[in-house]
């Protein structure tokens, strides 16, 4: 049961990665938000991901499959490209949600953060490289939010 980003909220996702600070022209839709990802997502919304939740650059370079030379690149140019923004974007659902779920942004990142025996004892933050386990985290969420046990 993953949820859209409508489901989310798209102000939340938003505001997750900065906002208006980050961006200049805000997506309003789903739709301005894919073309947004496909031309690439500020480099600013990972940084304001990152810091959000207390994540090391070495978690970017492992997330997002990069180097640090090439993140650093990314940086420089002040954007990432299509697959590091869909990346960005993975982070920025799974913290929004958590969010909504939770109540609360501190609530939501001691989640985040801590080893759940429903992932096989991994941290959720640890399983969002691969969709499969992005998906296996917002089913856990949804459970929560549902009350089911878990």
């Amino acid at each position: 049961m993953q949820e859209t980003t409508a489901a989310v909220g798209l102000p939340l996702l938003i505001d997750v990665m900065g906002g208006r600070e980050v961006f200049r022209k805000s997506p309003k839709t789903e739709e301005a938000l894919i073309a947004q990802v496909r031309d690439g997502l500020p480099y600013q919304a990972l940084a304001v991901l990152l810091k959000a939740l207390n994540l090391p650059a070495e978690f970017a370079f492992s997330f997002l499959g990069i180097t640090k030379r090439t993140l650093q690149r990314r940086q420089q140019k002040a954007k990432l490209d299509t697959l590091e923004s869909d990346r960005v974007l993975r982070l920025a659902r799974v913290f929004a949600s958590s969010i909504s779920v939770f109540g609360d942004r501190s609530r939501a990142i001691d989640w985040l953060h801590a080893e759940n025996v429903n992932l096989g004892g991994q941290k959720p933050l640890a399983c969002l490289d691969t969709e499969i386990g992005e998906q296996r985290v917002m089913d856990l969420l949804g459970r929560i939010e549902y009350g089911v046990y878990s």
